[in-house]
């Protein structure tokens, strides 16, 4: 089955690979992001409108396009509740990190970034649910809501 055949793809990949089987939903419900209401129509707080904006952001990040050894990067491996990696683009050094909280209690974390180049202090906000007060966030003390999801440019 279906389900069978995915969750055995989902145990054995690598972590960041294991997000993108919830974007089967579209199939399992019968949405085609490509034919699906356009945004204007669809409530900009939906699950739809969400990833409407991810698959916007992954076609115009060229660091999200980039697939090749070493444009990605775990972070913080050792807190069991936030999933973050950055992804880097090799051609011009402009980064997006990925920051996921999976527990319902808020977290805040430290980044520090500058043994992997990236000398920016904060990250500029790409997409974020919920959506933050701030354009961008200081990786000194970087807050994640609960279930909070996080996608920000760092230079």
């Amino acid at each position: 089955s279906r389900i069978g055949s995915t969750e055995k793809t989902a145990s054995t990949a690598p972590a960041a690979v294991r997000l993108w089987p919830i974007i089967d939903l579209f199939d399992d419900i019968g949405i085609d992001p490509a034919r699906s209401p356009n945004t204007a129509e669809t409530p900009t707080h939906s699950i739809l409108s969400f990833y409407k904006r991810l698959f916007e952001l992954r076609q115009s990040e060229p660091a999200l396009q980039n697939m090749r050894e070493g444009s990605y990067v775990s972070l913080d491996r050792d807190d069991p509740n936030v999933l973050a990696f950055l992804r880097k683009n090799p051609a011009n050094g402009d980064s997006v990190l990925v920051v996921l909280n999976m527990s319902g209690e808020a977290h805040t974390v430290k980044f520090d970034l500058a043994s992997l180049g990236i000398k920016s202090t904060s990250a500029k906000t790409l997409l974020a649910a919920p959506e933050p007060e701030q354009t961008s966030m200081p990786l000194e003390h970087f807050a994640i809501a609960p279930f909070g999801v996080f996608i920000g440019s760092v230079h």
